[in-house]
C-alpha cells in the first residue's frame, strides 16, 4: 500500500506542532528543551513541503463499479421504455 505524500506531510505537520507545543508548555521547568522546538520546526517545514509539493491525488478507479453501473443503466432504460408503452 502506497502512502500519499500529502498524508505523510499532514502527519509530519501535526507531530511538529505537538513537539513545539511541548517546548512552550515545558517552559523553563526542565531547562530549555530546544531540541523539541528545533525538531518541531523541522517537521513542520518538511511536512509543509511534502503536503504542498504532492500533486493531485490519483483519480479513483472508475471501473470498480462498472457492473453495478451497467445494471442500473439497463434498469433505468427498461423503466423508461415501460413508461413510454404505458403512455401509448
Amino acid at each position: 500500500m502506497q502512502v500519499e505524500r500529502s498524508k505523510l506531510g499532514q502527519f509530519a505537520i501535526v507531530v511538529g506542532l505537538i513537539l513545539m507545543a511541548v517546548f512552550f508548555a515545558a517552559g523553563e521547568g526542565r531547562g530549555m528543551a530546544v531540541g523539541y522546538l528545533l525538531s518541531g520546526l523541522i517537521l513542520v517545514f518538511l511536512g509543509g513541503y511534502l503536503y504542498f509539493r504532492s500533486g493531485k491525488p490519483a483519480d479513483p478507479n472508475t471501473a470498480r463499479f462498472r457492473t453495478l453501473r451497467k445494471y442500473r443503466e439497463r434498469k433505468a432504460k427498461r423503466e423508461e421504455e415501460q413508461a413510454k408503452r404505458r403512455k401509448s
